[in-house]
């Protein structure tokens, strides 16, 4: 039983790796082609609607109008701000170098974090 669940965490690190580490390169293919904003904002966009309909297939409801308030400011600025800054940073950077830097931002919310006054 524990050897399925282990190669179970291997596939979904894998597939993490793939996923995660391809979307560097295909930004940096999109960008060559396209206004930065404009591709961010269409692949954003084209996700959205796929999340949608897989949720909606998956009988999940929608999130309701007063959490819609939080749920924008979030997207506005994880997509809009982090992933934007993003987009346009990789014109001149290699993808490679922009996965490198962006894999380490764990370390560093856990080091912001570890600074932060602690609530009891």
């Amino acid at each position: 039983m524990h050897e399925k669940y282990g190669i179970q965490a291997y596939i979904a690190w894998l597939t993490i790796c793939i996923v995660w580490g391809t979307t560097y390169l295909a930004i940096r293919i999109g960008v060559a082609d396209l206004p930065p904003m404009l591709f961010a904002g269409l692949r954003w966009i084209i996700a959205g609607i796929l999340m949608t309909i897989l949720l909606n297939l998956r009988a999940y409801t929608l999130p309701r109008f007063k959490e819609l308030k939080h749920l924008a400011i979030v997207g506005i600025l994880l997509l809009g701000v982090a992933n934007g800054l993003v987009v346009v940073a990789e014109q001149w950077l290699p993808s490679g170098l922009t996965a490198l830097i962006l894999s380490t931002l764990p370390f560093w919310v856990v080091g912001i974090e570890y600074f932060l006054p602690q609530k009891t």
